[in-house]
């Protein structure tokens, strides 16, 4: 193994692990979606869930032009459409209810 591998292989390690280290949980509430994201939860095109992004029919925000939803927010929405829309969603069941809708949607993918 030359010297020019060994370093390539050293720096890839070790990129892993930084990388390992600061990723941000796939459950993480505070976890950024993007518009694209939120869409493929959600079952919708792009453009409609940036067009409820732009209405305010679900929480988010621009971060440079692009739309941002934090995953709490999401989770309370659908909870919320899940009761009706009129009831507060009970905590114990909002990650439930879309851990549901991304297998669900794994699947049919």
């Amino acid at each position: 193994m030359s010297i020019e591998d060994s370093i390539r292989d050293a720096l890839e390690r070790v990129a892993r692990e930084v990388l390992a280290k600061h990723a941000v949980p796939a459950d993480d509430p505070l976890q950024l979606l993007d518009s694209a994201k939120v869409a493929e939860l959600l079952c919708v095109q792009e453009d409609t869930a940036r067009a409820w992004l732009a209405s305010g029919k679900l929480p988010g925000f621009k971060v440079e032009g692009h739309w941002r939803v934090r995953r709490a927010q999401l989770e309370h929405y659908v909870a919320a459409q899940a009761a009706g829309g009129t009831t507060a969603p009970d905590p114990a069941v909002v990650g439930a209810d879309l851990a549901l809708a991304m297998r669900g949607h794994r699947k049919a993918g």
